[in-house]
């Protein structure tokens, strides 16, 4: 269990990181797929908030998939045996298998260290390839030091939506398929746990006093 949470942690941050995060710098020779990769920011980060639905995959072993609604900062993620909500400032994870919530703070969750992370993947050289539909990005981080070694994005020529992530992380490929993929204006709210639609949730507060 704690395996498996570690991996859905893993790849909702590389999610996030990767469609959610600054530009990507690149040399001047990749000013084609800096310009694509730019416009597809420009997408998923819409500032009424976006919404993905996706299934992600390691290993042809383990698979979960969700949907994922994210503002700026702010997020909720819905998947078959948890929702997270996160306002930036807090989070709360509710496991639907014990009817529990864990509060946590920003420092203690995962999902909500994206600024640290993106200086570790914003600086990659990158490759372009076209195929039929589709722009092949593929990634490569001029830093050794990161938490993938080589990542491919697949983006629509129509209209430059993200259609799937890989990432290589240490030796395991990781794929993200992105089933759909919304803008919108969603409320504030969304992203704020309402304890009063769950008044017999057991309440783990993990925020240090």
């Amino acid at each position: 269990m704690q395996q498996r949470e570690r991996m859905y942690r893993f790849i909702l941050l590389i999610t996030v990181c990767l469609l959610f995060g600054g530009k990507v710098a690149c040399a001047q020779s990749e000013t084609q797929a800096r310009n694509i990769i730019t416009r597809t920011l420009q997408l998923v980060q819409h500032p009424g908030g976006v919404k993905l639905r996706f299934h992600a995959k390691a290993l042809g072993l383990y698979s979960y998939a969700g949907e994922i609604i994210y503002k700026g900062n702010k997020s909720v993620t819905y998947t078959s045996d948890k929702t997270i909500w996160n306002d930036g400032y807090t989070a709360w994870v509710l496991n639907k298998k014990n009817n529990s919530v864990t509060i946590l703070k920003p420092e203690n969750n995962q999902s909500n260290r994206i600024g640290d992370q993106l200086n570790l993947v914003k600086d990659c050289q990158l490759e372009l390839e076209a195929m039929g539909d589709f722009w092949k990005i593929t990634m490569k981080p001029k830093k050794k030091k990161g938490f993938f070694s080589k990542g491919e994005v697949l983006i629509s020529k129509k209209n430059y939506q993200p259609i799937q992530l890989r990432l290589k992380y240490l030796q395991v490929w990781i794929t993200i398929r992105f089933l759909q993929f919304n803008t919108g204006e969603y409320p504030e709210s969304l992203f704020i746990f309402d304890p009063q639609k769950y008044p017999n949730t057991k309440i783990i507060d993990k925020r240090k006093k």
